[in-house]
């Protein structure tokens, strides 16, 4: 574990000590309307293999189980949170330790969704993003969000915690999925708080393929990437039709 994962496990060690069931989110409302926004880009999760990596306190995790998911594997750092998270849904596979570290890599099999939910900004988020699509089937997805370091409220956190706190942009964001060789298709829309706020956090944008949002910086940033099915399996989907 490098240094930054050992600051953020003191940290959250100490923020799930404090109670609150959202951690990192702002406040339940923002967690429960990422959660929704999440498994409405990943589509039907029944009978699927997900991965929830940066499972907090185990909500969403627990949420693609219920839903249907054939397994769900969940990461995340703080030994007490997952020793709670085993013996409370033993149902659940939880992970202790940094999606970074070649001990958790080496045991994750492989999965059809992938999850990365606000999580990106306290690890190496490429060797991450790679290590995940490693493990993930041809034909299954990759769903992150995580905040826009061009937003002024971001660029808040970002001066409190300096480059322990450090989020992706965009254009990092687009050159990493790009380059993906078994690429399918990646898209990205743009997360803004809303002012009035009585319905939802967030109003969110269209889904773009490339660029940004016209000038404007959302509060959080989410993206879906795709991946191809073998040339065997698609020939064969071909002839079949």
């Amino acid at each position: 574990m490098n240094g930054q994962e050992a600051f953020w496990l003191d940290y959250y060690a100490d923020v799930a000590k404090a109670g609150n069931s959202w951690l990192d989110y702002s406040n339940d409302r923002v967690q429960a309307q990422t959660f929704g926004l999440a498994l409405d880009s990943a589509g039907p999760v029944h009978g699927k293999r997900c991965l929830d990596i940066g499972c907090g306190r185990g909500q969403f995790s627990r949420a693609l189980a219920a839903l249907g998911a054939s397994s769900v594997t969940g990461i995340d750092i703080v030994p007490e949170v997952i020793a709670t998270l085993e013996r409370e849904s033993s149902h659940i596979r939880w992970l202790c330790g940094s999606p970074n570290s070649p001990e958790v890599i080496e045991q994750l099999d492989t999965y059809e969704i992938v999850f990365f939910l606000e999580v990106l900004q306290y690890i190496e988020f490429a060797a991450a993003l790679r290590a995940a699509w490693a493990h993930l089937e041809p034909g299954g997805r990759l769903v992150a969000i995580a905040p826009n370091p061009n937003c002024a409220i971001v660029s808040r956190t970002r001066d409190r915690f300096a480059a322990r706190y450090s989020p992706p942009a965009l254009d990092a964001i687009q050159s990493e999925v790009s380059g993906w060789m078994d690429l399918e298709h990646a898209a990205y829309r743009a997360l803004f708080f809303a002012r009035d706020q009585r319905t939802a956090p967030y109003e969110v944008s269209p889904w773009l393929t490339s660029g940004g949002w016209n000038g404007l910086e959302p509060n959080r940033i989410q993206f879906v990437a795709i991946k191809r099915l073998s040339q065997a399996v698609g020939a064969n989907a071909s002839h079949a039709s």
